[in-house]
């Protein structure tokens, strides 16, 4: 997140502040890169959205799955001037069936959100019911810790594997929460053939071209460590080093 770029997109335009769009964004552990906003940049981001009168749609979905010490405080934690509207998922916590989300926002805005109900005729009761009870016997907390700690064993299982395995040349991530990591490869390298070699070897990644609405990242790839234990996340890192190596010629 470029806080200078923000400003420059917020300036007034024809002597008017462009004020009417809001920011959406997620800070924590992007999907896909991994990334994470650094607190000092939360800092200077609301204090330019607060100056120019702009929105911040804060998805904090990812938020709570953080693999390092050191939890840093969502945006709408250090919101002193009401800019944040802030969105979060069960989907990633709980259960990746459990399709529930909800919204931390001023009163005027909670209003309209009513309108979803006209839209879709509300989420599921039954979901609702299920976040509920974990919610109510405070049950939530002790099972996110559980799921983090699995997901930082099979984070550092591919971490591992990556410097064991990969060949001289790529570069990856090392996301301090959630699910992804990216993969740059070496200049020339595309990941869109490279997928057709690692089919081949039976495994399969998001090319990062997929992730450009105008072009871009066709030398970069995602990578996920969430669905898997730790040996088929080294086997499947063994297998695409081997792609790799085929496609680029890398060793």
């Amino acid at each position: 997140m470029k806080t200078k770029a923000v400003a420059r997109a917020t300036q007034p335009f024809n002597g008017e502040t462009n004020s009417t769009a809001p920011l959406a964004k997620g800070w924590e552990h992007l999907n896909p890169t991994g990334a994470t906003l650094s607190l000092a940049r939360r800092h200077e981001l609301l204090e330019v959205a607060a100056r120019f009168g702009v929105p911040v749609v804060e998805d904090d979905s990812y938020g709570e799955l953080r693999h390092e010490e050191e939890a840093l405080p969502p945006l709408k934690a250090l919101d002193e001037d009401g800019v944040v509207v802030y969105l979060s998922s069960f989907s990633k916590t709980l259960s990746p069936g459990l399709r529930l989300g909800f919204v931390v926002a001023p009163g005027p805005l909670q209003e309209k959100l009513f309108a979803k109900q006209a839209a879709d005729l509300r989420t599921t009761l039954l979901s609702q019911r299920i976040a509920h009870e974990f919610l109510r016997r405070d049950i939530l907390d002790p099972h996110i810790r559980g799921i983090v700690a699995a997901y930082r064993r099979r984070r550092d299982a591919m971490l591992k594997a990556l410097e064991e395995r990969f060949p001289r040349g790529v570069r990856w991530s090392r996301p301090e929460g959630g699910f992804f990591l990216w993969v740059t490869l070496p200049a020339g390298m595309d990941a869109d053939r490279l997928l057709e070699e690692a089919i081949r070897e039976k495994v399969m990644f998001v090319p990062g071209s997929c992730y450009f609405a105008n072009g871009g990242g066709e030398s970069s790839l995602r990578l996920n460590f969430s669905a898997y234990g730790e040996e088929k996340l080294t086997l499947g890192i063994e297998r695409l080093a081997r792609a790799i190596e085929r496609s680029g010629g890398l060793a």
